[in-house]
């Protein structure tokens, strides 16, 4: 394998990493991005195991991707790479390039051909009771309705209240990428909207099944397809506005 490319989020990382398997995770000896979250997957690579090591490169940065992707939000896949740096003469590495996008990982998730085999990540744990990730940072405009309501957040901190949760609350600005990471593996319930903390959340209650999570997401394609992002079996759903 060797050189491999990495679209998508950081949550998408964490799901298609945890897809491969063990032969394709030793053989990378090279990691290619194209996203608009290059600055957080570059961190989160400095903890995987195998990969803290090996170079990582952008070919696209993220003010590429919003000039020059046809949806002007990511890259889908290495064809649509390749088309776009051939159409705005951007450079592309030479040599093969194996394909881990997430239009194609995921597609092969849906199929049965992509069991799932563990993360690779090995992220300092810091133990707290409850994590909630109420507000997107992403800039998805997309979604414009993805980040909790006032109300709903007050719920949530009336229901941690009544339990003696004390909540520790992710977001730009209140945490650095270590507490992100930290805390939602060591968090005993996690609360938030469909993010990468909610995909590392689901990772750790494979270890950790007695972690309560909960995912506020008004995406239907999310939803529907959810089983591309998270590990079987590791959810507790709560799905639209209503928390309960």
């Amino acid at each position: 394998m060797n050189k491999i490319l990495f679209t998508g989020g950081l949550g998408d990382i964490f799901a298609v990493e945890a897809r491969m398997s063990d032969a394709e995770k030793f053989s990378v000896r090279e990691i290619y991005l194209a996203t608009p979250a290059s600055k957080f997957i570059k961190q989160a690579l400095k903890y995987h195991y195998l990969w803290n090591k090996y170079p990582v490169t952008d070919i696209l940065t993220r003010e590429q991707i919003a000039k020059f992707a046809p949806s002007k939000y990511c890259i889908h896949s290495l064809s649509e790479l390749i088309k776009v740096c051939k159409t705005k003469g951007v450079t592309y590495p030479s040599g093969k390039i194996v394909d881990m996008s997430i239009i194609k990982i995921f597609g092969e998730i849906r199929a049965g051909q992509r069991p799932w085999n563990g993360s690779g990540f090995a992220f300092p744990r810091i133990k707290c009771d409850l994590v909630c990730d109420f507000i997107t940072t992403s800039g998805d405009w997309r979604i414009s309705n993805r980040s909790f309501t006032q109300s709903e957040i007050d719920r949530v901190k009336e229901y941690a209240k009544i339990n003696n949760l004390i909540i520790s609350e992710l977001g730009e600005g209140k945490t650095t990428f270590e507490e992100y990471v930290g805390l939602t593996l060591g968090c005993r319930e996690f609360i938030g909207i469909d993010s990468a903390a909610s995909v590392l959340a689901a990772i750790d209650k494979v270890s950790f099944p007695e972690k309560k999570i909960f995912i506020r997401s008004v995406n239907k394609a999310w939803y529907n397809h959810r089983s591309s992002w998270y590990p079987p079996k590791a959810l507790d759903f709560f799905y639209g506005t209503e928390y309960k």
